[in-house]
């Protein structure tokens, strides 16, 4: 009864040391394909509630600790980290206006969703692009 004890309790250390090699495996290599998400040079084109378009671009970098840190339209410094498997918050700021970002990634194709608060008047306003890796 105490061999068959011994060998039941082997068996279920073990069955548990194989599970957990088997969780480290799987998410190892998830962890190592997010950098591909946003990382990048990304072009398109953005509209406002303005009534502001045009062309627009975004070009990213990112840690392996998820944050996020480029240049947005040529001039915008962004900042931030993930929120999830695609999407991330960014913040930016110019002399002029302070932006709060929402990014959402599928595939090579990216969506941003601002909001800027003017620095050097009052008000706010919206706006999203929508971006394309550039290859």
């Amino acid at each position: 009864m105490k061999r068959f004890l011994t060998m039941y309790a082997l068996s279920f250390w073990l069955t548990g040391a194989a599970a957990l090699s088997v969780a480290s495996f799987v998410t190892e290599p998830a962890f190592a394909e997010r950098g591909a998400a946003f990382e990048g040079t990304w072009t398109g084109y953005f509209e406002n509630s303005t009534g502001q378009r045009g062309d627009d671009s975004l070009t990213l970098e990112e840690d392996r600790d998820g944050h996020l840190h480029g240049m947005w339209s040529g001039n915008v410094p962004v900042e931030g980290t993930r929120t999830g498997e695609t999407t991330a918050e960014l913040h930016g700021r110019t002399d002029t206006r302070s932006y709060r970002i929402f990014l959402s990634a599928h595939g090579d194709e990216l969506t941003l969703k601002y909001t800027a608060r003017r620095l050097d008047s009052s008000g706010e306003y919206e706006g999203e692009a929508r971006f394309t890796r550039r290859r």
